[in-house]
């Protein structure tokens, strides 16, 4: 049997449905599934234009975990450039907090301090508080992210950061943090509670 693209696909099993008119095609299994297939290679290749970034690194479950941040038990993570250091929500956080409406952050010059609240989230499940993972002064916050608070829930990684910060003991704080390795270890001990 021929399909619409021209293939030859023998012995396949036909789709039946019944009251078909007989001038409609009926499609062999064997040429659908070759279409889903090709359908999802593509929308593999499509995701870095559908607003997702190519992530190297591991997945817990349906986690995205980049292996060069480090991270907070409080789901944060932190990205040392130089002197500066950029933190964001990591992917389980923006995903057990669902749609994230609304983003609170500290102003340009505000001090922090590891482990306190420095920010909050709202999302349609309710507001979260923002932990420092480190201390330092935000020398920037992210004012996309303020307008569309939505971009945290489709890039943390990239476009979804909160605030740049520079660090005041920046050895002591990277101590107390997590690798991605210890990160993905929690993710999993919590899915398991």
């Amino acid at each position: 049997m021929n399909s619409p693209a021209g293939l030859m696909i023998p012995n396949a099993t036909s789709l039946v449905v019944k009251d078909v008119p007989s001038n409609q095609v009926q499609y062999p299994l064997g040429w659908l599934f070759l279409c889903l297939g090709r359908l999802a290679i593509n929308i593999r290749r499509a995701e870095p234009f559908l607003g997702r970034s190519e992530i190297k690194g591991m997945r817990v479950d349906e986690f995205d975990v980049p292996e060069n941040l480090y991270y907070s038990k409080e789901h944060q993570w932190l990205s040392v450039e130089g002197e500066k250091c950029r933190v964001g929500l990591t992917d389980y956080a923006q995903k057990q907090l669902h749609e994230i409406v609304y983003v609170d952050l500290p102003k340009p010059g505000a001090g922090v301090t590891t482990g306190e609240a420095m920010g909050s989230v709202e999302s349609v499940k309710g507001v979260s508080d923002i932990f420092s993972p480190l201390s330092g002064e935000v020398l920037e916050i992210n004012k996309n992210v303020q307008e569309n608070p939505g971009i945290i829930n489709t890039n943390p990684y990239k476009d979804g950061w909160v605030v740049i910060v520079k660090a005041s003991k920046l050895k002591e704080d990277l101590a107390s943090l997590l690798s991605a390795e210890a990160y993905c270890s929690h993710i999993k001990t919590l899915l398991k509670a």
